[in-house]
């Protein structure tokens, strides 16, 4: 049995001290699967340089390249041109973390957006998975994904915290979400009830390593992920093995 780390950042400086150590307790966790997030051109190198780490069963760390909203404001002048150089240059790598967030001063602004529509145009004409943050902006972003066709790679929304009533129709239009640290937290209603409306075929498990760890934890880490599938397993009242094929499965699929 082995596990998909969905949504994590190995690249973050806070990690860096312990980095060696993560991967092995990850290994030791039959975590197989890891997929790393940037989020600026800052750390797009320190990204880059994670793929294909070793992990559990012969397989290695997946990376996507992207600008986070938290960064549209501040980004230099020519980064999509450059995004899309990188993009070439690693062929097997995703887009992300991208998206919106309503919770910065000002909410979603003109330049989020921009930022977001030029990373999903670039995912659509090259055909990469896309990785999506929505903080406190679940609705327009969810009113964007569904006004498109089917994304030909795939979506990733991760921690998602829309509505469970959108689970299905976005299945439909080829988006999955992820859930993470979040889930071990039994007053979390809204995410339990997520959890329990996931779609087969459509739900992926993160860490978002090294933040939203679980309770009384310093920093979430890949390692962590076993305990946070067993929570989720649960909810669905699915055999764990059943869950952790289920969503490495979809992980594969997202990210061949």
């Amino acid at each position: 049995m082995t596990y998909a780390d969905a949504h994590c950042h190995l690249q973050d400086p806070r990690l860096a001290p312990h980095l060696d150590a993560v991967l092995r307790r990850a290994r030791e966790a039959d975590v197989a699967h890891i997929h790393v997030n940037a989020t600026s051109e800052a750390d797009w190198a320190s990204t880059a340089a994670l793929e294909g780490t070793p992990l559990a069963g012969g397989t290695a760390v997946r990376v996507s390249f992207g600008l986070h909203p938290w960064h549209a404001a501040g980004a230099a002048p020519g980064w999509p041109g450059r995004l899309r150089d990188l993009l070439l240059a690693h062929p097997r790598a995703g887009i992300g973390e991208a998206g919106l967030d309503g919770a910065l001063p000002g909410g979603v602004g003109e330049e989020q957006w921009a930022a977001f529509r030029i990373q999903w145009e670039l995912s659509v004409a090259l055909r990469r998975p896309i990785s999506l943050h929505g903080r406190r902006a679940w609705p327009p972003l969810l009113d964007f994904l569904l006004s498109q066709p089917p994304h030909p790679a795939g979506v990733l929304l991760h921690a998602y915290g829309g509505s469970p009533d959108a689970l299905t129709a976005l299945a439909a239009h080829n988006v999955c979400i992820s859930l993470g640290g979040a889930l071990a937290n039994p007053a979390n209603r809204r995410v339990r009830r997520v959890a329990a409306a996931a779609i087969s075929g459509h739900f992926l498990v993160e860490t978002d390593a090294p933040d939203m760890p679980p309770p009384a934890v310093p920093f979430s880490e890949p390692a962590q992920l076993p305990s946070t599938a067993a929570i989720w397993a649960g909810i669905l009242a699915m055999p764990l093995a059943d869950f952790a094929a289920l969503t490495t499965s979809a992980f594969l699929r997202l990210f061949p």
